[in-house]
C-alpha cells in the first residue's frame, strides 16, 4: 500500500505552484531563490491526517523573500486543495521574517496546518 506523503507532494507541487525549486533539504549548493519544507508534526487518525508543514523561503533579499513567501502563502491557501486532490483543507500562520543566521541569507517562513487523506 502506497501512503501519501505531503512532503513528496508538495515538493512537486511548489515548484510549478510559485516558480522556484522547492526540497525537503536545504541543498548544498544553494540556488539563488528556494523553498526548504519539513513535516514538523501533526495529529493523524484512520484514513485522516493533519500534518504540520515549515516552508523556509529563501532569497537573495529580504524583500524577495518575503514576496516569495507571500506567493506561497496564497498558493498553498487558494490553489492546492484544487490541484493536490489528497489535501482537504490548509490553514497558514505567517510569513514571518526569520533570517538564516548560519548563512546569513534572507529567509521568510510561515506553517501550514493541513487535513490530507
Amino acid at each position: 500500500m502506497t501512503r501519501f506523503s505531503i512532503e513528496r507532494a508538495l515538493v512537486k507541487w511548489i515548484p510549478s505552484a510559485i516558480g522556484v525549486k522547492c526540497a525537503a533539504d536545504v541543498p548544498s549548493k544553494r540556488p539563488s531563490e528556494f523553498v526548504a519544507l519539513e513535516r514538523v508534526g501533526g495529529s493523524p487518525s484512520i484514513g485522516i491526517d493533519r500534518p504540520s508543514v515549515t516552508f523556509d523561503v529563501y532569497a537573495g533579499t529580504r524583500a524577495r523573500a518575503e514576496e516569495l513567501s507571500l506567493d506561497l502563502r496564497d498558493a498553498l491557501m487558494l490553489d492546492l486543495t484544487a490541484e493536490v486532490p489528497q489535501v482537504r483543507s490548509v490553514s497558514i500562520m505567517g510569513p514571518y521574517n526569520f533570517p538564516d543566521t548560519e548563512s546569513k541569507s534572507p529567509r521568510y517562513q510561515l506553517t501550514a496546518d493541513l487535513v490530507t487523506e
